[in-house]
């Protein structure tokens, strides 16, 4: 008991409560810039705060609809990864690469990452005739519009990945995690990263937050085991470009 007691106590140092105050007052921030939306009808929605700025500025125009999303992946990049890093580097003094961005075990790693982005393409296949993802994804139906566009928006849609990852399965795990961290340790890292990333998907249809629920300790863990987020950023990231091809597909709007 008194050793477990000396564990937390150690995770939850100074350290430990900057990371995990920070990581819950980013998601809120970016909530509130960056998700936050109104007006949602049919294949369409508003991010408010995006509207309030631009909506005047280029008279509500309709390609204002595939630019928020832009907007919203960008400002991502700078609440989770730009932020976190500025706070590992000045304040921490550490390496940010150190919080999951090695390679880590990379022979499991591309073997497990293979297996996976088999399953993500035969899931996406499967979900995409549900009405309600398919009335989510894409987030803008514009890129349907041609090839073009559906490449430079998949190429920013990285972006957005890759930084979630870091600041939820990086910076989150790693900033809580220590040298001597125990099973029952890794457990409570699991728990509030679950917690933190499920909470986030509100808004989202249910099925995407009860998927959120059931993979946040699988995809934490297999970050903690191949000491690495690269593998996970992979899966995450190709899950989505099938899911928006199919539904495009299964929608009839593909680019000719």
């Amino acid at each position: 008991m008194e050793e477990s007691a000396k564990e937390f106590k150690e995770m939850f140092n100074k350290k430990g409560q900057i990371v995990l105050i920070s990581v819950c007052l980013l998601t809120v921030a970016y909530w509130f810039l960056a998700l936050w939306y109104t007006n949602k009808s049919g294949y369409t929605k508003n991010l408010v705060v995006f509207y309030a700025i631009f909506g005047p500025l280029f008279n509500y125009h309709p390609w204002l609809d595939f630019w928020q999303y832009i907007y919203q992946f960008l400002m991502t990049v700078l609440f989770f990864f730009i932020i976190p890093v500025l706070i590992v580097k000045y304040y921490f003094n550490e390496d940010f690469r150190e919080y999951g961005l090695k390679l880590g075990k990379k022979k499991t790693g591309l073997i497990l990452m293979a297996l996976g982005v088999v399953l993500v393409f035969l899931l996406a296949s499967f979900t995409c005739q549900d009405s309600i993802l398919n009335s989510e994804y894409p987030l803008s139906k514009l890129i349907g519009r041609s090839w073009a566009i559906f490449i430079f928006y998949e190429a920013v849609y990285f972006f957005y990945f890759f930084a979630y990852e870091y600041m939820m399965r990086g910076y989150l795990q790693w900033g809580l995690k220590r040298e001597n961290t125990t099973f029952k340790g890794i457990v409570v890292i699991l728990i509030l990263q679950t917690v933190i990333t499920t909470l986030f998907h509100i808004g989202k249809p249910m099925t995407e937050i009860l998927a959120a629920l059931a993979i946040g300790p699988v995809f934490g863990y297999i970050c903690l085991k191949l000491d690495s987020i690269w593998y996970v950023i992979i899966w995450h990231y190709m899950l989505n470009i099938f899911q928006d091809l199919f539904i495009l597909s299964y929608l009839g709007m593909l680019p000719s």
